[in-house]
């Protein structure tokens, strides 16, 4: 199955600690195993459909083929062994500078009309505003993007679930568009 992978600096896992093998002359990178049984958040190789994305934001992003026992979580994928494919050129300090634009944007939105109409989700809209507003390095990207989602929760007919899973799947088609 193919996927991907964030990583952080050095295809280096940020949970695990794990160093990834990098691919090289256009060939898959060693494959890395993991014992099963298989658990998210656990055991196992993590990796992201398309969907997935905004949840798991890194310095890094990598396909990734994933192979043996596969569990589909809610919001990640775990495989009993991955290797990195090749590295996404598309994601890098500029296209995380303007997904982080994009968040603080959206999160903007929802403040300014939960304001403008007196709800009285008011004032945690504006102190999500204030947050991702006092977000200045391009690394506060992944936080600016979970902030949008919470903020949607203010300013939705849905549930608060729903509404954050709907900013979270806007993010996802918003990045989609740009990684290709």
């Amino acid at each position: 199955m193919k996927a991907f992978k964030f990583l952080g600096v050095g295809a280096r896992a940020r949970f695990g600690r794990v160093a990834w093998p990098i691919p090289t002359s256009g060939e898959p990178a060693a494959w890395v195993r993991v014992a099963l049984p298989l658990k998210p958040c656990v055991r196992g190789v993590h990796a992201c459909r398309q969907s997935d994305l905004p949840f798991w934001i890194d310095d890094e992003l990598w396909r990734i083929e994933l192979d043996g026992q596969i569990v589909h979580g809610k919001s990640m994928v775990v495989a009993e062994r991955g290797r990195l494919l090749a590295r996404v050129p598309r994601w890098d300090a500029s296209l995380r500078e303007e997904l982080a634009l994009f968040c603080r944007e959206r999160t903007q939105a929802v403040a300014t009309r939960a304001l403008a109409e007196g709800r009285a989700d008011a004032v945690a809209a504006r102190r999500f505003l204030d947050d991702v507003t006092a977000l200045g390095e391009l690394g506060q990207v992944a936080t600016a993007a979970y902030i949008a989602a919470v903020a949607a929760r203010c300013d939705s007919e849905l549930s608060a679930e729903d509404a954050y899973l709907a900013e979270r799947a806007v993010q996802s088609a918003w990045l989609a568009e740009r990684l290709d």
